[in-house]
């Protein structure tokens, strides 16, 4: 890495800090290209790193956009008559795309059938020892570091026993290894034989393909506390996920978001670990939208939003924008207008 100094410094002007620091730490960038020249054999790290670079460049041209569901992910979880553990618990995701925070797409080109309890968890590390981690609120409202680990149907007892009651339902972005061998294809892929220097497999096609897996992310009770068990807790917990969005700063996002595309707010039966409800609206959020303020509008008919886009600025409002026809057509939305945030046009929907 080579390091100039400033030829013509400006008045006071001193450099306070590198990133990276040094050619180790730039080593481990996405950000590193190949220095590409004639003659010169492309290694597979040589062309891992470049696919990385353009995956993180595609990935970093999706922020623009709004993440959420552009179009199908309806999710249906089903218990079973008389069911007792998770894996009578049938999960179903209907087809469709989406954008995750990070700028990833999440295609689903066909439904996802599986049970809850072959679902990865995303929690604390200490939950997936004993449990701790999902318990008291922190101090300050932080979140606890997250991992994925074991599925709902593996975890310990002790997890089991300290494990709340309510979690999202996600479609994380992943890459998965693809080949078109067969493997029951009687025909020799060559004539050398296995462990030799003409090793079969040589021929074998593998790519990296995109590819989504389901999450379930464990409420953080140390970010909000989950209301009191009783009839309205359904909607007081929709209200609770409302409010903490209308609250964000800008660019941020929920604690879950940052892990895939939300697809349902699941409420448990603990004792049956069976499913009490599925809410989508409390966690799905409308996709594709540009970010750009020149195409962010007060929603027509959402009274809210026209006041407090009046008393900002005229003809703008931070919550809610409309689909611009140089929106790519693969990006645009079924509505010319939509919420970002819900909360504000479906809060009497809600309280009622």
């Amino acid at each position: 890495m080579a390091i100039r100094p400033i030829a013509t410094p400006l008045a006071g002007e001193r450099v306070l800090a590198l990133s990276p620091e040094n050619a180790t730490d730039a080593s481990t960038f996405w950000q590193r290209r190949l220095n590409l020249f004639a003659g010169r054999a492309l290694s597979a790290g040589a062309l891992a790193q470049r696919q990385a670079w353009q995956a993180g460049h595609i990935a970093q041209r999706g922020q623009d956009w709004v993440p959420g569901t552009v179009d199908g992910f309806e999710a249906v979880v089903r218990g079973a008559v008389g069911g007792s553990r998770f894996a009578d618990v049938e999960v179903q995701i209907a087809a469709g795309r989406g954008l995750a925070v990070t700028g990833e797409d999440a295609v689903l080109r066909q439904p996802l059938a599986t049970t809850l309890a072959e679902v990865p968890v995303v929690a604390p590390p200490g939950f997936f020892e004993d449990g701790s981690g999902v318990g008291a609120p922190t101090a300050d409202g932080s979140l606890n570091p997250r991992e994925i680990g074991a599925a709902l149907g593996a975890l310990p007892a002790a997890s089991r026993a300290r494990l709340p009651a309510t979690g999202i339902l996600l479609l994380q972005p992943a890459l998965a290894d693809t080949s078109e061998f067969d493997p029951d294809d009687p025909c020799e892929r060559s004539a050398c034989e296995e462990g030799s220097t003409g090793d079969p497999s040589v021929f074998e096609d593998w790519r990296i393909g995109d590819a989504v897996r389901l999450l379930w992310y464990v409420w953080p009770s140390e970010w909000r506390r989950l209301p009191a068990p009783g009839p309205g807790a359904r909607n007081a917990l929709a209200w609770t996920i409302f409010e903490a969005e209308a609250d964000l700063p800008a660019a941020s996002a929920l604690p879950w978001e940052g892990w895939g595309v939300p697809v349902a707010l699941v409420q448990l039966d603990l004792a049956t670990e069976q499913p009490l409800w599925a809410d989508r609206a409390s966690v799905v959020r409308r996709g594709g939208l540009a970010r750009a303020h020149r195409c962010w509008w007060p929603a027509a008919g959402c009274r809210r939003c026209s006041r407090r886009a009046s008393s900002s600025s005229p003809n703008r409002s931070p919550r809610c924008r409309q689909t611009l026809r140089s929106r790519p057509s693969s990006w645009r939305p079924r509505s010319r207008t939509s919420c970002r945030r819900w909360a504000c046009c479906r809060a009497t929907a809600m309280s009622r």
